[in-house]
């Protein structure tokens, strides 16, 4: 067996002690999830928690990238698509 299938197949057979925590500087406009600080695996995917743009669980903050125009009988303003902060209300 070559050096190299040897080193993979040991690769394959080590386990990691996992150190999971919340991976912020990963996260993208729509998801965050947990990731091993030892070895990179990554769980727990899920969607953003939005409260005033900023996610409950890992602190992202919204940019506002899309939004829609609503309106009703005294005012309008444009909602965030993702995270549903109202901006710009105005009558």
């Amino acid at each position: 067996m070559s050096r190299w299938k040897v080193l993979l197949q040991e690769k394959e057979n080590t386990t990691c002690e996992h150190n999971y925590q919340i991976d912020k500087a990963g996260a993208t406009e729509t998801q965050h999830w947990e990731k091993c600080t030892k070895c990179g695996d990554k769980r727990n995917t899920a969607k953003h928690t939005f409260t005033n743009g900023v996610c409950r669980v890992c602190d992202y903050i919204c940019e506002h990238k899309a939004t829609t125009d609503k309106k009703d009988n005294t005012y309008h303003w444009e909602e965030c698509n993702n995270c549903g902060q109202i901006i710009n209300k105005e009558q």
